[in-house]
């Protein structure tokens, strides 16, 4: 009847703790079945129990099997999610119709129903001896952990029961996806990871926190591009974790509390850290946490609310210009050359650096180039953006003019070096970098020189249309220039 093999001097051969519960509750079955054939008309069925003798002890070798190593991976959905012993008959049940289908014709002719092939709690209760009260409610670990789905017959019959099928792929020793995660979830990406992070500092705080038995969340803030997600991975790598990375934009929304349950429960079952990018709504309160959360915002924003939760907060720290140039001739050692200028250029992220890898440039220019776009994308919106093409041999003006002009390049590409050291930084703490005041009549050369300066520092050049940016309200067109000069900040704009 069944593809498994039922009996105990052939199932030697099996070893995951799936094929373990499938022949254990064939057995069972079988047994319980060959016993009321055998008491026919001797018993009612509100008075069937399972025997305590020999029958049982035709199972023992296998359920001996489930306790030790080859059962580890039920041994672990058992404790982890505090199962009773009722809970674990139920679901041993439902998994063994999942994972052998032949088992369900023998729950239905165990149930007096060849037609009902899911178990159901009364079939539990007579198997394994246990009281009349329920077993499955809504609060229950199976229930709030999706484990098993409760199948509703005709009124006056008792509900059955059926098995998660992530639940039978995480027995056979393969930790899959739920088809809702799919698109929502994806492993970590090798990538640098910086000297400036502080990854051991985060791994010995929340080491702590979780020893003192706290539910906590490390919110890492940050802009796009700057590694948040990497230096998340690192760790829990520290931790001793692999990662996942959730993308809430990709779960569905009408889903969310289900999503968010079933990623928690992956978590838990693998040991994994989770790493959620941004976008997320405010978390469900009910559902546990996995040991591990990485929560990554922008600047400025907050992190989805958890009720009872503690929250850690990083500000992930730029990398400076000498590890900005060391991670270039990683990435592109054929501009190693070029590498040192562009790392000074205002802005540049690690983000940046990667996705100009992976553009595969041929020189500087075409490096350039990339980097100027990627910067123009994230400044739309704020104003009008120029590409500047304009360098020194374009520019006529005496030469006392251009060596000025030169200087504010120079001073420009300091700057970085300047505040990244703690003796200078103190010295310039506070001052917003460097504002350079043009005048003079129409036509002299204004536009072209901030155009060639810019050029030079290979950055874009935001221009702000003040009459747009002005209200007659009171601080709002502080409000909104603030917002412009915060983007143009980050994308690294002149």
């Amino acid at each position: 009847m069944s593809k498994l093999k039922a009996d105990t001097s052939e199932a030697r051969g099996i070893h995951t703790a799936a094929e373990l519960i499938a022949v254990y509750i064939q057995i069972l079955l079988e047994r319980h079945l060959a016993w009321l054939e055998s008491h026919q008309g001797k018993v009612s069925a509100e008075t069937i129990a399972w025997p305590t003798g020999s029958e049982i002890e035709a199972a023992g070798a296998l359920k001996h099997r489930l306790e030790g190593p080859e059962g580890r991976a039920w041994q672990r959905l058992v404790e982890l999610f505090d199962l009773s012993p009722a809970e674990a008959n139920l679901l041993e049940l439902a998994l063994a119709v999942a994972i052998e289908p032949a088992v369900g014709a023998l729950i239905g002719r165990a149930q007096g129903n060849e037609r009902r092939l899911v178990p159901s709690e009364p079939l539990v209760k007579r198997l394994f001896g246990h009281p009349a009260k329920p077993i499955w409610r809504p609060t229950s670990p199976l229930a709030m952990w999706g484990m098993v789905r409760p199948i509703k017959f005709n009124p006056g019959e008792p509900m059955g029961f059926e098995a998660d099928s992530r639940i039978v792929d995480w027995l056979y020793g393969t930790l899959s996806l739920d088809e809702g995660l799919i698109l929502g979830v994806d492993t970590t990406r090798a990538g640098p990871k910086l000297p400036e992070w502080p990854v051991g500092q985060a791994a010995a705080r929340i080491d702590a926190a979780l020893r003192a038995n706290s539910e906590i969340r490390l919110v890492i803030k940050a802009h796009p591009g700057s590694g948040r997600r990497l230096f998340a991975a690192a760790v829990g790598q520290e931790l001793g974790r692999e990662a996942l990375i959730v993308d809430p934009a990709a779960l569905a929304p009408d889903g969310w509390a289900e999503n968010f349950m079933r990623v928690q429960r992956l978590a838990l079952f693998g040991d994994l850290a989770l790493i959620w990018r941004e976008g997320a709504p405010d978390w469900p309160g009910k559902i546990p946490l996995a040991p591990l959360q990485f929560i990554c915002v922008p600047e400025g924003k907050n992190a989805p609310s958890r009720d009872g939760a503690t929250d850690l907060t990083i500000k992930l720290p730029e990398p400076n210009v000498a590890t900005k140039a060391e991670i270039w001739r990683t990435l592109m050692p054929h501009l190693a050359r070029e590498g040192a200028q562009l790392a000074t250029t205002p802005g540049l992220s690690l983000g940046d650096l990667v996705e100009a890898s992976n553009s595969a440039p041929r020189n500087g220019v075409e490096a350039g180039d990339f980097l100027r776009a990627k910067a123009r994308a994230r400044m739309k919106g704020a104003g009008r953006i120029i590409d500047p093409r304009f360098d020194w041999d374009d520019f006529v003006a005496k030469p006392e003019l251009i060596e000025k002009l030169k200087r504010i390049v120079f001073e420009a590409r300091m700057w970085p070096a300047l505040i990244e050291n703690p003796e200078t930084d103190r010295l310039f703490a506070g001052m917003a970098g460097i504002s350079v005041l043009f005048s003079g009549p129409p036509g002299v050369g204004k536009s072209m020189a901030a155009q060639v300066i810019a050029h030079d520092l290979g950055v874009n050049i935001l221009v702000v249309d003040l009459a747009a940016t002005t209200s007659k309200y009171i601080g709002e067109t502080a409000q909104s220039l603030s917002k412009v000069f915060a983007r143009a900040q980050a994308a690294g704009a002149a």
